[in-house]
């Protein structure tokens, strides 16, 4: 499920109007809407974080070729074959040039930043509640933590649109 850039700018109002001014029971509802989009989020970004190992070999791979046929085109170079050499040439050019168009490592970095975004979202959910559910803890101390908690909500789907 993914979201729009017209739904995330939706979202995201809804996050603050959300907080503002709230009863008790408006904050536990504002706290069961965002675990739901949580939900939703978590799921769609796990759908994209799990790539990140294949993205980081990927640049591994082609490095290693690039280097590898650079290495052996200079080896057969001084061995007068032309032809070898140029083919080990092409090998290490189309290597290094996809590597660099594609962008792996900065592919593999993005993903791993919404890990751990998730990751510390989770953390935050798992200390609100017990807040929330204290009695004697202020209400306003409740909806700090729900606004810095829609905060981060609203980094993650701006994060996860950005990658759409």
């Amino acid at each position: 499920m993914s979201l729009s850039k017209e739904n995330a700018k939706e979202f995201a109002k809804e996050l603050v109007i959300k907080v503002l001014g709230q009863g008790k029971h408006e904050i536990q509802q504002t706290l069961d809407d965002y675990n739901k989009k949580f939900d939703q989020l978590q799921a769609e970004a796990q759908s994209r974080y799990k790539n990140a190992d294949k993205w980081g070999l990927i640049h591994i791979m082609l490095g290693i070729l690039g280097s590898l046929s650079s290495g052996l085109s200079i080896f057969f170079t001084f061995y007068h074959n032309a032809q070898i050499t140029v083919v080990f040439s092409g090998i290490s050019l189309i290597s290094i040039t996809t590597n660099t168009f594609l962008n792996p490592s900065k592919r593999e970095r993005e993903l791993l930043e919404i890990k751990r975004l998730c990751d510390f979202i989770e953390i935050d959910f798992s200390s609100i509640k017990p807040l929330i559910a204290d009695k004697k803890s202020s209400d306003l101390s409740k909806q700090i933590a729900l606004e810095n908690l829609g905060r981060s909500l609203k980094e993650l789907s701006e994060k996860l649109n950005k990658g759409a």
